[in-house]
């Protein structure tokens, strides 16, 4: 008796192996790794004005004794004063180089919150470059007496200032061209539903689903040749058993 597989039958879509989405974020486009680099150099300019910063002390000094003198103030009081310069340059100049850092590696990892952080970042930026590009203001206490003073920054940093803000412009202008939409697209987008990557899916695979009106296959039941019947005596109780297998008996 010879077996007759039946017809073709529709492959059925097998589930996502585990642990691996079907479908990876698509490579960076150009606009946003123009986007990256044009962060990096952000940070590498605001680095250097830090540098230019602390290389005007001498300015800033000049400024001070020419405001603190005539009120009786000595040499401690400009001290204080220039020690709070420093301090607040480097904090706020270091802070600065590693939020640029950070928005540049996140851009390129594709987060979509990257793009609307660093547009809030570059608010900031240009508000204190608005503010503080030409005077800024600082105070100090000595003893019950709270004396403020303007300082006014050095060209070098000014226009430095505004340098690093046109190249936030371009960075912000790449990051959000529409050539960008399925990069910055949410993790979840690349995941099917019920598929919570990298944890295994809830409630097991999904069954196998056929075009509606298709008839499910029915597979047959599986056929066994018969053991013809050996005949002779039945065995006795306690005695073996012989094998029922036609093609284990040698033929006499």
């Amino acid at each position: 008796m010879s077996y007759q597989p039946p017809g073709s039958y529709p492959v059925a879509s097998m589930p996502p192996v585990y642990g691996m989405p079907p479908q990876g974020r698509p490579p960076i486009p150009q606009a946003a790794l123009r986007s990256y680099y044009a962060i990096l150099a952000g940070a590498a300019l605001s680095a250097v004005s830090i540098v230019i910063g602390l290389t005007s002390m001498g300015s800033i000094r000049s400024q001070l004794r020419d405001q603190l003198a005539p009120k009786g103030f000595g040499e401690d009081t400009i001290n204080t004063f220039i020690n709070v310069e420093i301090a607040l340059i480097v904090v706020f100049g270091i802070i600065g180089v590693l939020l640029w850092l950070w928005m540049a590696w996140k851009i390129k990892s594709g987060r979509h919150w990257a793009r609307v952080l660093s547009s809030v970042f570059f608010g900031l930026e240009c508000f204190s470059v608005l503010i503080g590009g030409v005077n800024y203001r600082s105070s100090v206490t000595s003893g019950d007496e709270t004396t403020n003073a303007s300082v006014h920054q050095s060209a070098a940093v000014t226009i430095l200032g505004w340098v690093i803000v046109l190249v936030g412009l371009y960075a912000l202008v790449m990051f959000w061209h529409k050539s960008n939409a399925a990069f910055f697209r949410p993790a979840q987008a690349y995941a099917p539903a019920g598929y919570p990557y990298p944890y295994p899916p809830q409630g097991g695979y999904p069954q196998a689903q056929y075009p509606q009106g298709y008839p499910q296959p029915q597979y047959p039941q599986a056929q066994y040749p018969q053991v013809p019947d050996q005949g002779g005596a039945a065995p006795q109780e306690g005695a073996p058993q012989q094998p029922n297998d036609p093609w284990s008996t040698p033929p006499q």
